[in-house]
């Protein structure tokens, strides 16, 4: 297979979450803006933190989607797990980082971002219940790791490369130590995730929050 192009932006945890995947595969990977995605049939434009992998003219597109490509697509680490049980753990807790954890941890972020920016809108939500919001997945995200090195299991999956591209947002900021108490099993589970080659090999240049602003 030839060397892919992924169409977004570095700075975004969705394009980030691909490049920490193929970074697990040892799969180089070329960037691209969108501005710079050939046509495509299905849909001419991509919305903002889509990811779009092109693989030498098979295009795949979606979050969920372009990743679970790479993992059966690419040799090297499975990154899904063979047990039905811990694969029902991994897409569990895909679902709550793709359809919750986006969201509440995304406003945590841009509640910052807006600070940064003296921007005129403010979350009609206070910080108090934005960062109750964040807590929740988070607590959900510690049920599921239970006892393992990783979410489901002991080897990292998906469901880790994403969960820890959506946090990333946030544990720079000093909401991290609120949203994770230090010494939790899903602290110790973030500071193993995050100390792995793959993660620090596509951090974004001055940290994940300031490559967030600038995907925007």
């Amino acid at each position: 297979m030839s060397r892919p192009i992924l169409f977004g932006h570095a700075g975004h945890p969705h394009i980030r979450s691909v490049r920490f995947a193929l970074a697990e595969k040892g799969v180089a990977v070329r960037v691209q803006q969108k501005n710079e995605l050939p046509a495509l049939g299905e849909q001419p434009t991509a919305p903002l933190g889509e990811p779009v992998l092109d693989t030498g003219g098979f295009v795949v597109r979606g979050p969920e989607t372009v990743l679970r490509f790479v993992a059966d697509g690419y040799t090297g680490p499975a990154l899904k797990p063979s047990d039905p049980h811990d694969l029902a753990r991994m897409n569990r807790a895909l679902e709550i980082g793709f359809h919750e954890a986006v969201t509440t941890l995304g406003r945590i972020a841009s509640h910052y971002l807006s600070t940064i920016l003296s921007l005129d809108w403010i979350d009609p939500k206070g910080p108090a219940e934005l960062l109750a919001d964040a807590r929740e997945p988070a607590r959900k995200f510690e049920t599921i790791l239970g006892n393992d090195q990783f979410l489901a299991g002991k080897s990292i999956t998906l469901a880790d490369i994403v969960v820890a591209s959506l946090l990333a947002n946030v544990m720079d900021t000093p909401d991290g130590n609120l949203i994770i108490a230090p010494g939790s099993k899903l602290r110790i589970w973030w500071d193993r995730v995050s100390a792995r080659d793959a993660f620090r090999l596509t951090q974004p240049e001055n940290g994940a929050l300031f490559g967030l602003l600038s995907a925007v």
